[in-house]
Order: structure tokens, then sequence, then C-alpha cells
């Protein structure tokens, strides 16, 4: 589904383009005027290419924020030496070589037991939908597990001097995918706390477009009467905006 298509944005769509209406219909009308800034067509028509202006912004960054989230996905599990394959690799090799009844060896199976159980979650993008909470929990903690994991797993592999067959899976190797999903996260939280902003923005002005459109009804109706084209025209867009 397209980021502006979610049964909120398209809801969102469809009564800003009715506040549109409103704009154009009394600022065409040579007989309308404002008594307030609230009642003014052009205030609300700065409002409304306000919001659109913000709403360009907030899907750019959702845009972002899901594409960096579907490359770290990948780097936890998909590509080649991913977090999940270099776990499984460390965890097959500790095994070999720590005792059978260790300790040690217990801990390393516990540690990758957790990682095999929790998968790297797909982003939520829906930030209106009731259990978005929810989902970004899921999201967020989904990583938190898996990369706190993976650095217990490697942990376990230098105390016992680890040393692969293969040499994409050493321990440096394991450290640098680490830094880049830590530097990564941080990116997508960034992105995150940005998209918070801009979506509390835009209920804002969306408020202030609804405020406006409710105070040039009744402006309307007091300067050309509740039978009077016009104000029936504004009337019917005000409904369709509630």
């Amino acid at each position: 589904m397209s980021l502006n298509q979610t049964p909120f944005e398209k809801g969102i769509t469809r009564r800003t383009g009715k506040a549109r209406e409103i704009a154009e219909t009394i600022n065409s009308n040579d007989n309308y005027s404002h008594s307030s800034d609230l009642t003014s067509g052009q205030a609300l028509s700065y409002d409304l290419v306000l919001f659109t202006n913000k709403s360009a912004v907030y899907f750019d960054l959702i845009r972002q924020y899901i594409e960096l989230s579907v490359i770290r996905k990948d780097m936890f599990q998909g590509q080649q030496y991913s977090v999940r394959a270099m776990a499984l690799k460390i965890t097959n090799d500790l095994t070999k070589i720590l005792p059978p009844k260790s300790d040690q060896r217990k801990k390393v199976r516990l540690i990758h037991g957790i990682m095999r159980a929790q998968n790297p979650v797909s982003p939520p993008y829906d930030f209106s939908k009731p259990a978005f909470d929810r989902e970004m929990n899921s999201f967020v903690n989904s990583y938190s597990i898996l990369i706190n994991n993976f650095k217990l797993l490697v942990a376990e592999a230098q105390e016992c001097s680890y040393t692969p067959d293969n040499p994409e899976y050493t321990i440096d190797k394991c450290q640098s995918l680490i830094n880049q999903t830590e530097l990564m996260t941080k990116d997508i939280d960034l992105l995150l706390q940005k998209i918070y902003v801009i979506q509390e923005e835009r209920t804002i002005i969306f408020s202030k477009i609804k405020d406006r459109c409710n105070a040039i009804y009744n402006r309307s109706r007091f300067l050309f009467g509740s039978y009077d084209p016009t104000f029936k025209k504004i009337y019917k867009l005000k409904l369709a905006l509630l």
C-alpha cells in the first residue's frame, strides 16, 4: 500500500479537498468579506498549502525510514554474512570445541536459541493505526534482542580465542557488523523522531483548517443567509469535512 493511501491518509486527502473547495468558493465570491483572520479565505488557502508541504516532508521521511529499515533488516537476516548467519557459524564452531557438558557451551546454545526465536520485524508505517505503538515496540525490541544477544555471543567467542576457518567470520568482522547496525539504528531513530515532530505539526495545521472552515461557515451564514446557494454549498462541504 502506498504511504498516502492508508485509510487514514485517504480520509485526510478527501477532507482537505473539501476544505480547498470552501476556500475556492469564498475567494471567488466578491460578496464575501472576512471579519477576522479565522474567517479569511486567503488564510485558509495558506494553511492548506502549508499542510500539503508538511505532508510531502512527512511522506519523504517515512520513505527514508522504511528504506533504511529494510537495509538494516537484510543485515540481520538475508545477506550472506548477516547477524544471524554469523551467529549460526559461531555457535556451530563453539559447540564443536567446547566440552559437551560445560556451562559455557550451554550458555552459547542458550544465547543462539534466543536469537533463533526472534525474527527481525518489518518497519510499521501506518502511524494512525490503533495498534501502531504495539507494532513499533515489537519492531524496536526485535532488533534490540538480536543485537544484544549477538554481542553476548561474540563475547563468548572472544573468551574462547575463537578463530574461524573463514576470515569473513572473525571477531573483527563481527564487531564491524555490530557497529554498522548500531549506526543504522541511530539513523532510524533520528528519522522516527523527525516523523513524530512533523506528524504533530500536521495534526495542528489540520485542526486549524477545520476551525477555519467552521468559522467561514458561520460567517457565510451571517452574510448570505441559510437559503443562499453559496451558503448551502459551504454547508455541504463542511459536513463532508467532519
